[in-house]
């Protein structure tokens, strides 16, 4: 399921979580729900993956998803995948 699903997902059942893991292993990011519907967000990124890590973690309101799945949605929409069964 893509990031953008995921957060679609978790915007609409305030559940679950959503997780951007890209091909690269320098970042990843993923938003959580907690049973209040409060998000908490870690954020995994370093420039050397085999010798350093870096986390950061923080909450977040649930008003900031709408955005950032608009965001995301403009990003598929101006930069849509290439050779996938829908390109």
């Amino acid at each position: 399921m893509s990031w953008l699903a995921e957060l679609e997902e978790l915007n609409h059942s305030l559940t679950g979580s959503a997780s951007l893991v890209p091909l690269e292993p320098e970042l990843s990011v993923t938003l959580t729900a907690d049973d209040l519907g409060h998000i908490s967000m870690e954020v995994e990124i370093t420039p050397d993956n085999v010798t350093q890590e870096h986390t950061f973690r923080s909450e977040l309101d649930q008003s900031y998803l709408e955005p950032l799945i608009e965001s995301c949605r403009k990003i598929v929409n101006d930069y849509p995948v290439r050779g996938t069964p829908d390109s």
